[in-house]
C-alpha cells in the first residue's frame, strides 16, 4: 500500500509542461517514421514525408486491424503525420492554445483532456467509415479491409479547441476571443467537408471529447479537484494508457506483425505483376525464382500458393483472366485466392488514406 501511494505522490508532484513534452513526442515520432520509409525502400514523393506502408506499420486507426483487436492504434495514430505541414499545423495550435488550456485545467488534467479528446477522435473517424462500410456492403470484416487509416494529432487539438470554447463562453468578457474561436471552427469544418483527404470525423470526434471534457471539469473546476477524469490520479491513469499505446509503435515495427508485413510489402510487386499483366513463361521462371530466394528470407510465411499461381501462368503462355482457366488449373487458382485473401487482409489498406489536417 506504501509503495502505491509513493507512486502517486510522485506523480502527484511531477508538474512537467505538458504542451511542450507532447510536441516534442510527435517531432521525435515524425522523424521515426521517415527512418521507416528510408529502411522500407518506399519512395514517399520527398526526402521528408513518410510512406503510407511506414505508417501503417507503425500504427495508423486502420480500421480492419482495429477490428482484429488492435485498439491501441485508436491513439498512436494520433501521434503520426503525413507530411512536414500536416505535422507543422497541428504542432502550432498546440503551441498556441495548449498553454492557454493548460493554465485553466493544471498540468496533470490538461494531459487527460489531450489523451481522452485523442481517444474519442479515433473513435468517432472509425466508427464513421465502419458505418459507412456497414450500409454499402452489409457487416463483414472483408469490407473494412480496404477503408482508409487516419493518422494525426488533430483530433486532440479540436478537443483543446472544444474545451476552450465553452471555458471562453463562460468567461466574462472573452466575448470577441470566442466569436474568433467559433469562426476559425466553422472555417476548418468546412474546408474539412470540402476535401476529400480530411478525416473531419475525427475533427467533430475531438471536439466532442473536448466539449465532454469541459462539462466535467466545470462541475467542480478547483485545483487539485477529484473525479472521473479530473485531478492527478484520472491523469495518472491516462498516462499510463497513453504510454502503453506507444509502447506499440516499436511493437507493431519489430514484432512478429510487423516482421511480416514488411516481408509481404516485399512481395507487392509480384502480386501486382500477376495480377494485372500477362505472365510469359520466360518471365514466370524469373518471378518463381525470385519468389524461392524470399522463401529462404522469409520461411515464416508461405508463398507455395503464389508461386504455383505463377507457375501456372507460365505453362499457359496466354492472356487469358484467371476466371477463363481450364478445369485443371482450378484448385491451384483457388488455392492461391485463399492466399491472395490472407494477403490483402493486411495490406489492402494501404490502397487508400485520409490524414487528419
Amino acid at each position: 500500500m506504501s509503495r502505491s501511494i509513493t507512486i502517486f505522490e510522485r506523480w502527484r508532484r511531477f508538474q512537467p509542461d505538458w504542451v511542450r513534452v507532447l510536441v516534442a513526442l510527435n517531432v521525435i515520432v515524425y522523424a521515426l517514421s521517415i527512418l521507416a520509409t528510408r529502411s522500407l525502400g518506399f519512395d514517399a514523393g520527398d526526402t521528408f514525408t513518410p510512406s503510407s506502408e511506414a505508417l501503417y506499420l507503425l500504427g495508423t486507426s486502420a480500421p480492419a486491424r482495429i477490428a482484429d483487436g488492435e485498439i491501441w492504434r485508436l491513439l498512436t495514430s494520433s501521434v503520426l503525420h503525413g507530411g512536414v505541414l500536416h505535422l507543422a499545423m497541428n504542432m502550432l495550435a498546440l503551441w498556441q492554445l495548449g498553454p492557454l488550456v493548460r493554465h485553466a485545467l493544471g498540468a496533470h488534467s490538461f494531459l487527460s483532456l489531450w489523451v481522452f479528446s485523442a481517444l474519442v477522435a479515433g473513435i468517432v473517424s472509425v466508427g464513421r467509415y465502419s458505418v459507412a462500410a456497414f450500409l454499402d456492403h452489409g457487416w463483414a470484416i472483408e469490407s473494412l479491409r480496404v477503408l482508409p487509416g487516419s493518422v494525426g494529432a488533430s483530433g486532440a487539438v479540436f478537443g483543446v479547441f472544444g474545451f476552450l470554447f465553452l471555458m471562453l463562453r463562460r468567461t466574462p468578457g472573452a466575448g470577441q476571443l470566442s466569436r474568433q474561436l467559433t469562426f476559425w471552427l466553422v472555417v476548418n469544418l468546412v474546408v474539412g467537408f470540402s476535401s476529400k483527404v480530411i478525416d473531419n470525423a475525427g475533427h467533430i470526434g475531438g471536439f466532442l471529447g473536448g466539449a465532454a471534457f469541459a462539462l466535467i471539469w466545470f462541475r467542480n473546476p478547483r485545483p487539485g479537484a477529484r473525479g472521473f477524469l479530473i485531478g492527478s490520479k484520472a491523469s495518472m491513469i491516462m498516462a499510463a494508457i497513453y504510454l502503453a499505446a506507444l509502447l506499440c509503435l516499436p511493437w507493431m515495427w519489430f514484432g512478429p506483425r510487423g516482421q511480416d508485413c514488411r516481408g509481404l510489402l516485399e512481395l507487392r510487386p509480384v502480386v501486382d505483376a500477376v495480377l494485372f499483366n500477362p505472365v510469359k513463361e520466360r518471365d514466370a521462371r524469373d518471378l518463381v525464382a525470385d519468389l524461392d530466394d524470399w522463401q529462404e528470407r522469409n520461411p515464416e510465411i508461405d508463398v507455395r500458393p503464389l508461386r504455383d499461381y505463377i507457375a501456372l501462368r507460365g505453362r499457359l503462355g496466354d492472356d487469358r483472366p484467371p476466371t477463363e482457366l481450364p478445369l485443371n488449373a482450378v484448385p491451384i487458382h483457388g488455392a492461391f485466392l485463399a492466399w491472395q485473401k490472407d494477403y490483402l487482409r493486411d495490406l489492402g489498406p494501404l490502397a487508400g488514406w485520409r490524414f487528419r489536417d
